[in-house]
């Protein structure tokens, strides 16, 4: 199984955007780090606030099974821009982080997204890769909103990580 998760560039400061720097987006690392724990999952970060937007357009070329977006609101226009070229590429489109969170309702019906993940990504991002590969439905899968053939489903809440060791070093 491929994944490819994307941080969206942040378009929102215009000429201010350079003041804050850049930082690697550890989120994402975690996410691959817990991801790469699984045999057969192939995973591949694209920071598109440092990397050409072609490398988003190569997206359809690497012909990924799932490609995760971390959504915070002033990115939503590039998210959206991203999940319709992952759509194109017949890619299950599953949004992350702030934005999602606190909106997976609106997150799911303002994208082509499929799966939003709320709150901690870690172990339900892994839950969600394994229920793909083995074709098995997301209803058990904690912290997670889907849509389905009726509408957008809200699973149970995720309980935070209590011990952060358990994670692997990114």
């Amino acid at each position: 199984m491929k994944v490819i998760l994307v941080k969206p560039p942040d378009t929102s400061f215009g000429a201010f955007k350079n003041i804050g720097g850049r930082h690697h987006p550890i989120n994402l690392l975690y996410l691959a780090s817990c991801l790469l724990k699984d045999n057969g999952v192939e995973v591949e970060i694209l920071d598109l606030e440092i990397e050409s937007e072609d490398e988003l357009f190569a997206i359809k070329d690497k012909r990924p099974d799932i490609v995760g977006i971390s959504t915070m609101t002033p990115t939503m226009p590039s998210v959206i821009k991203i999940a319709n070229i992952a759509k194109e590429a017949g890619a299950k489109v599953i949004l992350g982080g702030a934005h999602a969170t606190i909106m997976p309702e609106e997150s799911l019906l303002e994208t082509i997204a499929d799966i939003v993940v709320r709150g901690e990504g870690e172990e339900a991002l892994r839950e969600i890769v394994r229920a793909l590969k083995n074709n098995s439905d997301l209803k058990d899968i904690e912290g997670i909103s889907y849509k389905t053939g009726k509408g957008i489903s809200h699973n149970k809440p995720r309980p935070y990580i209590q011990d952060m060791d358990i994670l692997p070093i990114p």
